[in-house]
């Protein structure tokens, strides 16, 4: 299942996001069990807003407490990517 956090994330819709945040009890650092990109790896909200590149949303991601920078299967960090 893909969270609505993470369609957010991927489609860059900011104001969603914020407001996804204040929900009590929401996982942000939940990867999908659905490959939503059609490859091998299965992302967090972090990872869908870096590799899609909206750099507003990571901010406001990585100011959130308790957010947890994960790498893909190869060991690379897609935060580095953006």
């Amino acid at each position: 299942m893909v969270s609505p956090l993470q369609i957010a994330c991927r489609f860059g819709n900011i104001n969603c996001v914020r407001f996804l945040l204040q929900k009590p009890g929401i996982n942000i650092n939940v990867k999908s069990n659905e490959n939503i990109l059609y490859n091998k790896f299965y992302y967090t909200a972090l990872d869908l807003a870096c590799k899609f590149n909206h750099i507003n949303i990571v901010s406001l991601l990585l100011r959130q407490e308790g957010i947890i920078v994960l790498h893909d299967d190869s060991f690379f960090y897609l935060i580095f990517y953006i």
